[in-house]
C-alpha cells in the first residue's frame, strides 16, 4: 500500500534546492562584484597616484570624462583623449592623445597595460617643436608604484612622426620600437637594465647628416646607475640630481645597421661638469666610410691604426666576429668626438 504524505514533501525540497543554490549564486555574484570594485578601485588609485607623480616632476596628465568598465573580469579606464602639459627650459609644451585606455584584471589589479590611441600632437609656445606622431598600435605596460616600479615596458608599431623639432626637419618613419625598464633588486646604486630596439627606421634629416642608407636599426642594451623613480622636479633638474649622484650608463651592446654598414660598441658614458655627454666605447665598424668621410675623417688612417694596435697585441675588440671591421674607440671629451686617434670636427652641445 503506497505511503501516505510523502508526495508533497518532494516540492518542497526541491524549491529548497533551488533557492539555496540561488542564494548560492547570487552570493558569488555580489562577492565578485565587491572583488571586481575593490580591483578595480585600486587601478584607479594606481593611475591616479601615476598622474601625480608625473605632476609633481612638472608633467601634468589630464583624462576627462573618465570612465570605468571591462566587468566582470577586466578592469578597463578610458578617456576619450589624454592631455598633456609640461614646462621645458624657456617654454611650456603642450600635447594631446587621440584616446587612452588602461586595461588590468582582477587578479592582477597593480599591472597595467595602457593602449593609447593615435595620434600625439605637440607642440611648444615658442614654436620650437611642432609635430605629429602617429602610429598603428602602442602599449605601454607598467607594475609596481610611481616611485618604485618593478617594470615598464614599451611596444610601438608602425611609426611616422611629421612636423619641425627646433629648426630640423622631423619627418621620419619606422617599423617599431620596443623598449623595457627594469630596476634591479638588491643594489645599492639604484641600477636599472634598459633594452631599446629601433628597427627599419628612416630619418631624412639623419640620412642626409651621416650619409646613412635607409633603412636603419638601433639596439641598446646596458645598466644606468643612480636611477631614481622618486626624484620630482623638471627634466633638467632630475637629470642634474643623476650628474651629481655619479649616474652612468654602462652600455652591453650598442648597434647600428644601415645597409651593409655595421656599428658594434660597448663602454660606459656620462655627464661632464659642462653638462656635456663623456666616455668611450670600443667599437666595432664596418662599411662605416660615408659616415666617417662626413665626419671629416679619412677612413684609411682608420683602417692603419686598427691594423697597428691589433699588430701591438691591443685589440680594441668588443667581441664582434667580422673579421673585416675596423676596431678602434670612439671617445667624447669635453664635447669632441674623436674616432680612434682622430678628433672629429664634431662638437656636442650641453644637454642642458
Amino acid at each position: 500500500m503506497p505511503s501516505k504524505g510523502l508526495g508533497p514533501k518532494k516540492p518542497q525540497i526541491a524549491r529548497l534546492v533551488a533557492l539555496s543554490l540561488a542564494a548560492i549564486l547570487a552570493a558569488a555574484i555580489a562577492g565578485w562584484s565587491l572583488l571586481w570594485f575593490a580591483a578595480s578601485r585600486k587601478t584607479d588609485a594606481l593611475l591616479t597616484a601615476w598622474m601625480a607623480h608625473e605632476a609633481e616632476a612638472g608633467r601634468s596628465w589630464d583624462c576627462p570624462e573618465r570612465h570605468i568598465g571591462g566587468y566582470p573580469f577586466d578592469i578597463e579606464i578610458s578617456c576619450a583623449r589624454l592631455l598633456f602639459q609640461g614646462a621645458l627650459p624657456d617654454a611650456t609644451f603642450t600635447g594631446s592623445l587621440g584616446g587612452f585606455h588602461a586595461i588590468a584584471t582582477v587578479f592582477q589589479p597593480g599591472r597595467v597595460i595602457a593602449r593609447m590611441d593615435s595620434p600625439f600632437v605637440g607642440k611648444t609656445s615658442d614654436g620650437a617643436l611642432d609635430f605629429t606622431l602617429r602610429w598603428d598600435n602602442l602599449n605601454l605596460e607598467f607594475e609596481g608604484k610611481p616611485e618604485a616600479p618593478t617594470r615598464l615596458s614599451l611596444g610601438v608599431e608602425r611609426i611616422a612622426l611629421q612636423g619641425v623639432i627646433d629648426g630640423w626637419d622631423a619627418r621620419g618613419h619606422a617599423e617599431g620600437l620596443q623598449a623595457a625598464l627594469t630596476p634591479i633588486q638588491g643594489r645599492a646604486d639604484a641600477a636599472i637594465d634598459f633594452q631599446i630596439n629601433l628597427n627599419n627606421a628612416s630619418a631624412p634629416a639623419i640620412d642626409n647628416l651621416l650619409a646613412l642608407k635607409a633603412p636603419f636599426s638601433v639596439a641598446l642594451s646596458g645598466i644606468m646607475t643612480q636611477a631614481s623613480f622618486s626624484n620630482a622636479g623638471k627634466l633638467q633638474d632630475r637629470i642634474e640630481q643623476w650628474r651629481q649622484a655619479g649616474g652612468q650608463i654602462d652600455l652591453r651592446a650598442a648597434r647600428l645597421t644601415s645597409g651593409e654598414a655595421k656599428l658594434d660598441a660597448r663602454g660606459a658614458v656620462d655627464l661632464d661638469y659642462a653638462h656635456r655627454i663623456h666616455g668611450k666605447l670600443d667599437a666595432a665598424i664596418t662599411g662605416f666610410n660615408p659616415v666617417l668621410s662626413r665626419l671629416g675623417v679619412d677612413p684609411r688612417l682608420l683602417a692603419a691604426g686598427s691594423l697597428l694596435t691589433g699588430l701591438l697585441g691591443n685589440s680594441t675588440s668588443n667581441g664582434a666576429k667580422d673579421s673585416g671591421a675596423v676596431r678602434l674607440p670612439l671617445k667624447i671629451a669635453d664635447g669632441w668626438l674623436s674616432v680612434g686617434p682622430i678628433r672629429t670636427p664634431v662638437r656636442l652641445s650641453p644637454l642642458y
